[in-house]
C-alpha cells in the first residue's frame, strides 16, 4: 500500500483503539510499537529468520525460526482499493544459523489487539548492498514503491492474524473427529477472521469516504 494508505489506517485503528479505553477489559484494543530487524541466511536446513530488537540488536523471545508455507487463498476484490491473501504457514523453532546473510528487513510495528486477533501495521525497508547487483525488475505498482536513490525498498504492509492459532485448530479437530455430533466453533472463529478482514478492505477505500465525509459536511442541518 501507499504511504497515504498507511497513514489512513493508522487513524482509523488508532481511533478505533480510543473507543475502547472505557469499555470492560475483556473488549479493550491493546496497542504496542516495535522496531526489529528480520535477517534471513541459507543453511543446510533451508531458509531461517533471525529477528532482533533495533535498539538492543538482541535476538527477540522464539525469533529464529524456519517459515513452512502450507497453502496461499488469493481473494479478487474489484471494487475496494484492496485485494487481499489469506496464509496459512507454520513457523518451527531452528538453532541459530551458520549459513550466509541474504538479506534483511527493518520493521517499524504497531500492533492492535483484540480478543484472539492481531492486527499489524508495518514500515518496512529493506537495505540493499551496496555492491549487490539490483536484481529486481523495474517495478511501477504501489504496492513495492521504491525510494529516489534506490538504496532500499520501502514498503508498507497490513496483516491480521491469530494470537493463538492452536484455538483454531482444536476447534477444527473437534469438528472432524465428531463429525459435527459435538459443537465447535470453528466456523463461528473463521466467520469472525474473514469479517474482520473485510472490514479494513472495505475501510481502504480513502476516496470514496473522503466523498462521503464531504456530502456529511454539505448536508442542511
Amino acid at each position: 500500500m501507499t504511504l497515504d494508505q498507511h497513514a489512513h489506517f493508522n487513524k482509523i485503528l488508532n481511533w478505533r483503539l480510543g473507543q475502547t479505553r472505557d469499555e470492560p477489559k475483556e473488549r479493550q484494543i491493546s496497542y504496542h510499537h516495535t522496531r526489529e530487524i528480520d535477517q534471513f541466511f541459507l543453511s543446510q536446513g533451508g531458509r531461517a529468520r533471525v529477528t532482533k530488537d533495533q535498539k538492543t540488536n538482541e535476538v527477540i523471545p522464539n525469533g529464529i525460526v524456519k517459515k513452512e508455507r502450507i497453502a496461499d487463498l488469493d481473494v479478487y476484490s474489484p471494487r475496494n482499493a484492496f485485494d487481499y491473501r489469506i496464509s496459512v504457514n507454520i513457523e518451527v523453532p531452528v538453532p541459530h544459523p551458520q549459513g550466509e546473510l541474504q538479506h534483511e528487513r527493518h520493521k517499524d510495528r504497531m500492533s492492535y489487539r483484540y480478543n484472539n486477533f492481531k492486527i499489524d501495521l508495518t514500515q518496512v525497508k529493506s537495505p540493499k548492498k551496496s555492491n549487490a547487483p539490483n536484481t529486481h525488475a523495474h517495478n511501477y505498482s504501489q504496492m513495492r514503491p521504491m525510494n529516489s536513490n534506490n538504496n532500499q525498498d520501502v514498503t508498507h504492509e497490513l496483516e491480521i492474524e491469530f494470537v493463538h492459532a492452536e484455538q483454531l485448530a482444536r476447534e477444527r479437530e473437534i469438528r472432524i473427529n465428531s463429525r459435527g455430533a459435538q459443537p465447535d466453533r470453528f466456523i463461528e472463529i473463521v466467520g469472525l477472521f474473514v469479517n474482520n478482514i473485510r472490514g479494513l478492505v472495505v475501510r481502504g477505500n480513502i476516496q470514496q469516504q473522503q466523498h462521503q465525509h464531504h456530502q456529511q459536511q454539505q448536508r442542511p442541518r
